[in-house]
């Protein structure tokens, strides 16, 4: 059927307009996390503009949609053993994504620094998790 792309332009002038903002960015990440699509979606979030107008991406992470769920989990301190029950997956199958979503995000950290490094890569590319 081809590719698809949606782009949404916003400007935020008060705080309650970065809140609200926040919030779409949140349930649009959360909505694409729990799709079951045959393809993964790559997503670009873009912050500010130059003097041109040209967007300066801010945070392109190279992510399929199951390590974007895998990431959003373990953000939330979901367990290796509860991510892999909650999306019908081995915790092996979980580790790999782990080191894949590293790779991908160049973390070179585990453990805690590593979570904490992960939200916030997570939190600069879609405004929260």
């Amino acid at each position: 059927m081809g590719k698809r792309k949606l782009i949404i332009e916003y400007a935020i002038h008060t705080d309650e307009d970065q809140t609200l903002i926040s919030q779409f960015n949140h349930q649009v990440l959360s909505a694409l996390s729990h799709m079951q699509l045959s393809e993964p979606i790559k997503m670009y979030w873009v912050n500010g503009a130059d003097e041109g107008g040209a967007a300066q991406a801010s945070g392109e992470l190279p992510l399929s949609r199951r390590q974007w769920e895998v990431a959003r989990l373990l953000c939330k301190h979901y367990s290796v053993k509860r991510i892999a029950e909650k999306l019908h997956i081995s915790e092996n199958t979980v580790k790999k994504h782990m080191q894949n979503i590293k790779k991908a995000l160049q973390i070179d950290a585990s453990g805690a620094d590593f979570l904490y490094q992960l939200y916030e890569k997570i939190s600069d590319a879609s405004d929260g998790v």
